[in-house]
């Protein structure tokens, strides 16, 4: 199983625009959480949310992924949710700070056959919070609208996992200049990888830390995953492999932020190993819920 790549992010936001406007894409080789998630994000925002889409794999792994059953419609099949293959958590809202924690809850059953060992799993659990989190702090929907969609996937056999959350916000880069603390450095460094930096934060004393993506960044890297983030016009990618990378997307049409985080599940992952190694004034801040005794 490939490790996916930023360029096939990128690559599949172009695909979804063709499939909204003509009912017809190229099928993935491979369908990943992400294909699902950025198309529940692009439908949920168009003017016709009706889904058109071409019968056979992807079709079938849509309704698996209650596609249409997020957006309110019915699905054109019914598929069996389970699968030997992997274990799905499906398209699921994100409405409210309430569902932060229930959501995470559902993810974390993704890891229980598969995974005993309780650091792994609270760490899961923490980056999950984290994430969700940063959706509800940073999209910019109306009420009657979701802050963005997640979903995830297991594949035992493969060993890997993948979770993907896309928000309907303005983007990194504007939300950072918003709060006007970043400036001078937005004005010459990429938003996104900013955005990783430990303590970066547009909430600042909102009860949001700032951690969150630097959590997923170090998290993915101790294990050897890859963290993928692209908002509006930029893109930044990180890797125990590849080391960081960033860059700018021509012509994107992407509203808000997505978040790819894909690791290898037969390695640990350890989240006090990496607030151990953040300054220590972060393990003295009052707002966050950080468990320091692993």
């Amino acid at each position: 199983m490939e490790t996916t790549s930023i360029s096939e992010l990128i690559s599949w936001h172009r695909q979804t625009d063709d499939l909204i406007r003509q009912g017809s894409c190229t099928n993935p080789a491979f369908i990943k959480p992400y294909h699902l998630a950025v198309l529940a994000a692009k439908m949920n925002a168009a003017t016709d949310r009706t889904v058109h889409m071409p019968k056979g794999d992807l079709e079938h792994y849509a309704a698996r992924m209650h596609l249409w059953q997020v957006l309110g419609q019915e699905p054109p099949v019914l598929m069996n949710e389970y699968r030997e293959t992997g274990r799905f958590q499906p398209l699921t809202s994100i409405q409210s700070d309430d569902d932060v924690s229930q959501i995470a809850d559902q993810i974390i059953e993704l890891f229980q056959p598969i995974c005993t060992d309780d650091v792994t799993k609270y760490s899961i659990y923490s980056l999950v919070v984290e994430i969700l989190g940063n959706c509800v702090a940073h999209a910019g929907g109306m009420e009657s609208e979701p802050y963005g969609f997640v979903c995830g996937q297991v594949w035992k056999r493969a060993r890997r996992a993948q979770i993907a959350v896309i928000d309907s916000g303005i983007g990194i880069r504007q939300t950072l200049e918003c709060c006007g603390q970043y400036g001078d450095r937005l004005a010459t460094e990429n938003a996104c990888t900013l955005a990783t930096e430990y303590s970066v934060t547009s909430k600042a004393g909102n009860g949001h830390s700032g951690y969150g993506l630097t959590l997923a960044r170090d998290l993915m890297m101790q294990n050897g995953g890859a963290l993928h983030i692209l908002s509006v016009d930029e893109w930044f990618s990180s890797s125990g492999v590849g080391g960081l990378h960033a860059g700018t997307i021509a012509d994107l049409n992407l509203y808000g932020t997505l978040i790819v985080l894909e690791w290898d599940t037969s390695r640990p992952l350890n989240s006090g190993a990496v607030y151990a190694r953040w300054p220590n004034e972060q393990k003295e801040d009052e707002d966050d819920d950080f468990n320091w005794d692993f």
